[in-house]
């Protein structure tokens, strides 16, 4: 079973290791109440939120209200989010404009 080698041992005072078999579950887990104010597509631990709507005004205030319902979830959560890794991107109809 051993092949004679083994880690150091260090004190984890938080978070997973990376690389650890057990992370992608853990951050499953940890995210399982994130808001759902919007269409959640994630892929390991890069999360993208769709907000959708015909009406522009109505748009920026959903986008508002999920952003806020983040910050707050991540705040409870003693997450940061990555600002400098962080954008919006606007799809629509040119005829809509």
């Amino acid at each position: 079973m051993g092949s004679g080698y083994r880690s150091s041992c260090r004190e984890i005072k938080q978070g997973v290791p990376q690389g650890s078999v057990l992370g992608p579950l853990l951050f499953l887990l940890y995210i399982n109440d994130l808001p759902y104010g919007a269409t959640l597509v994630m892929f390991a631990d890069d999360i993208k939120m769709l907000v959708t709507d015909s009406d522009v005004g109505a748009l920026q205030r959903e986008i508002d209200s999920v952003i806020t319902e983040l910050e707050s979830w991540s705040n409870r959560n003693d997450l940061i989010i990555n600002v400098s890794k962080t954008g919006i991107m606007s799809f629509h109809n040119r005829q809509s404009f």
